[in-house]
């Protein structure tokens, strides 16, 4: 699967059924090559950024299922991108 194809896919809340967001970004591990977490950017109107935060982190362990449409995923941490 290519990461193309995977930022493409909404993600899902498994908890409420609740839309997150889109990954816009990953952090890699390079001593392990693994991904260690996924940032995603919310898709909300400008008016609800300023309420809520504007990124999603979330590390790959809350990953629960990539499927064909959909990204499910459980217990997320949100941040701002001024915290960050």
């Amino acid at each position: 699967m290519r990461l193309l194809s995977v930022t493409k896919k909404p993600v899902i809340k498994v908890e409420d059924g609740s839309f997150v967001g889109y990954i816009k970004d990953m952090e890699i591990d390079l001593l392990s090559s693994k991904i260690e977490l996924l940032v995603l950017h919310s898709n909300k109107s400008s008016w609800w950024r300023y309420f809520f935060p504007k990124e999603v982190i979330l590390p790959i362990s809350s990953l629960v299922h990539i499927g064909d449409d959909v990204i499910l995923v459980k217990g997320i941490y949100e941040s701002s991108e001024e915290k960050r």
